[in-house]
């Protein structure tokens, strides 16, 4: 019998003192050692841990969907934010009547893109500091 993959691979979480989950994982490949797909899951593991966020690269864009779809404003934490999530929000706001996204970065500007304020490819701005969406939901409010 054949595998169904190449590899191996490792899904990793942690719980942090906040209240937080954050997850990451690594795929393995042919002739890749077990060994080296552990550490690039324990790699992206504390690269989350030490971000300052509450939401990770994974869960990012399933919240995206929570925020557009609730009453008045959501916010969350997070690295910068990746493709999916960018797509999430685009596509929220032209589906949606009234909903609104907003990515701040922690000096409290306003930017209009991921790009805009200064931060990073962390997402991070000079001081560090993770960056926070911002979301107007379409539901009434009360």
């Amino acid at each position: 019998d054949r595998a169904v993959g190449d590899g191996c691979g490792v899904v990793l979480f942690a719980d942090t003192d906040t209240g937080c989950r954050l997850g990451a994982s690594a795929k393995g490949e042919r002739g890749m050692p077990a060994e080296e797909v552990g550490e690039r899951g324990a790699a992206e593991l504390a690269e989350a841990l030490s971000s300052g966020t509450c939401v990770d690269q994974w869960m990012q864009d399933q919240l995206v969907i929570w925020m557009a779809l609730a009453a008045g404003v959501s916010r969350m934490r997070c690295s910068e934010p990746t493709l999916h999530t960018r797509t999430a929000m685009v596509v929220a706001e032209a589906l949606l009547p009234g909903v609104k996204f907003v990515l701040r970065r922690p000096t409290g500007h306003p930017a209009a893109s991921t790009a805009a304020a200064g931060a990073d490819a962390s997402g991070k701005d000079a001081a560090g500091l993770p960056t926070r969406i911002e979301g107007k939901g379409a539901a009434a409010d009360g």
